[in-house]
């Protein structure tokens, strides 16, 4: 009887043993159940799909190795739209260039202006707003330069429209009303059609004092060939900015402008001289002389 009823005991504490194991919700296998769950809900864990999984909060910073990378390209492929396609088009992708003219007809300070500026329409039309600006500049600097009269267009007004270059020419009259007098006056404008940067006479030469001394010789042995002829005056040439500052970029060469005076008689006005490109171009910047002759 002893026997059995200890029999009886170890099979109850058994079933206990057991049930404690199996049914405990603080026993490791309940606390296994939710990791199992959690590996098996995909091939990323919900951490991961917080810092950079499918709701694409994280396409940059975690994601970027797997579909996110998608994101990264987006990116991308904005960048190089914004730095490809459109920068490609500033060139292409614009109409092209036209002249025209804006008749000015108010005063200026105290000068009242009657003029004609040349202008561009289309193209890249930040470079067109730097062309007009400039012109606009250059009839202010003419005004500024009357006193006591006002300022009148004159004949040659124009504007040359290159493959990579944007050449114009403002010519008025300074009119001094008390004397009856007129004196003409020439301002020029040149930008690269492309970049918008103006073409100055330091933006042509490698050296700026060789390259005007090269301009005052070429002037002395061309200046016959002006309408002057044997009449141009050399001996008033110096090699200056002042001197040399009022240029066209022409296809043929240099267009230079000779206020009244220097270098011929009064009454023949503004002189122009044209020197050729290739006289200048072993002295140019590289690449210069293509964009001012195109």
């Amino acid at each position: 009887m002893v026997a059995a009823a200890g029999a009886i005991v170890l099979v109850i504490v058994a079933i206990y043993v057991v049930r404690s194991v199996w049914w405990d919700p603080t026993s490791k296998s309940a606390s296994i159940t939710p990791s199992t769950s959690v590996s098996g809900s995909g091939a990323s864990t919900s951490e991961t799909d917080g810092s950079g999984g499918g709701d694409g909060s994280g396409a940059g910073s975690g994601g970027g190795s797997g579909g996110d990378t998608g994101g990264g390209g987006d990116s991308g492929a904005g960048g190089g739209d914004s730095g490809g396609g459109d920068n490609s088009g500033t060139s292409s992708g614009h109409p092209p260039f036209t002249a025209t003219t804006e008749q000015v007809k108010r005063f200026l300070g105290t000068v009242f202006v009657d003029a004609e500026v040349p202008r561009v329409e289309g193209g890249n039309p930040e470079v067109a707003a730097v062309f007009n600006d400039e012109m606009d500049a250059a009839l202010q600097a003419q005004a500024d330069s009357v006193t006591g009269g006002s300022l009148e267009g004159r004949p040659g007004s124009e504007v040359r429209i290159g493959e990579r270059v944007l050449s114009g020419v403002l010519r008025t009259a300074a009119v001094d009303l008390a004397e009856a007098q007129s004196m003409p006056l020439a301002s020029t404008v040149v930008v690269d059609s492309e970049s918008g940067s103006l073409i100055t006479l330091s933006s042509l030469f490698n050296d700026l004092d060789e390259g005007l001394a090269r301009l005052q010789e070429e002037s002395e042995t061309l200046g016959p060939s002006t309408d002057l002829g044997d009449s141009f005056d050399a001996s008033g040439l110096e090699p200056t900015e002042q001197m040399f500052g009022r240029w066209s970029a022409e296809s043929s060469g240099m267009r230079v402008f000779f206020e009244q005076g220097v270098v011929g008689p009064m009454a023949a006005g503004i002189v122009e001289l044209t020197i050729p490109w290739d006289n200048l171009s072993d002295i140019m910047k590289p690449g210069v002389a293509d964009i001012v002759a195109s």
